[in-house]
């Protein structure tokens, strides 16, 4: 496997937010989700939100194609083609595309992977339609998402506030910072649980709720496995994020 100190990598947003302390995570997110897809090697596989393919190193060598999309925000698709390039992935390509319409023939993706994307999207339910098109029969979707309530989501609001705009830099970030939760959706989701409560923010961490994904996804995807993190056996109120593997019925 080629060396991953990449000098593309070091530049990218993705690098920016797995540095340091506060980077851990993302760090073992990363290799959770590894960890995970190494059990569906071989694969004809499909990555929505690509970005420059920091999440998908560990990944790609696994394949036996890669195919990633993105909107191409922070220059991610430039960098991905050239990370392509430096790691001589010659099983990747890379195209601009949004999830609610992806560019691709019906039932052809047999491994399909959406890290921390499908909150950040404008038609959570048309990707998910787009993803059951593409997929064959008995497919695999691994899904990466932020969980947006409970104890965690109180100390994220004052990492947000206090450290966020240094670390996540750029026009986007700054955009999405200026939408804060009220003490009252707070209370809703912090103590509570209960996000619904909470004015969703279009492409934005704010408001969503990974288990209306679930619900969503049924009845043609079947969920096998959920690893939260940064600790796998964590419950909800207590997890940063979490990872859902899903089989198509």
């Amino acid at each position: 496997m080629a060396e991953t100190s990449s000098s593309i990598f070091k530049e990218c947003y993705t690098k920016r937010i797995t540095g340091g302390i506060l980077g851990y995570p993302h760090r073992k997110r990363s290799r959770d989700l590894a960890t995970i897809c190494q059990r569906y090697f071989g694969k004809k596989t499909l990555d929505i939100g690509c970005g420059d393919l920091y999440f998908d190193k560990d990944i790609i060598p696994q394949q036996n194609l890669f195919v990633g999309c993105d909107l191409g925000w922070e220059d991610s698709l430039r960098k991905a083609k050239a990370n392509i390039e430096e790691f001589n992935w010659e099983n990747v390509e890379v195209t601009q595309s949004v999830g609610e319409y992806l560019p691709y023939r019906s039932q052809i993706f047999e491994l399909v992977l959406c890290f921390e994307t499908l909150e950040h999207v404008d038609d959570e339910e048309k990707v998910l339609e787009e993803i059951n098109r593409v997929t064959s029969e008995d497919a695999i979707l691994v899904v990466s998402a932020p969980i947006e309530f409970g104890l965690m989501l109180i100390l994220k609001e004052i990492f947000r506030e206090l450290v966020s705009s240094p670390i996540y830099r750029g026009s986007h970030s700054k955009a999405v910072r200026k939408e804060r939760y009220s003490l009252k959706e707070i209370l809703a989701a912090g103590v509570f649980g209960k996000p619904d409560l909470v004015q969703r923010v279009p492409h934005a961490h704010k408001g969503y709720d990974y288990r209306r994904t679930l619900e969503l996804l049924n009845p043609d995807w079947q969920l096998i496995e959920q690893c939260n993190y940064p600790t796998r056996f964590l419950p909800d109120f207590l997890s940063y994020g979490c990872i859902l593997v899903l089989k198509k019925l």
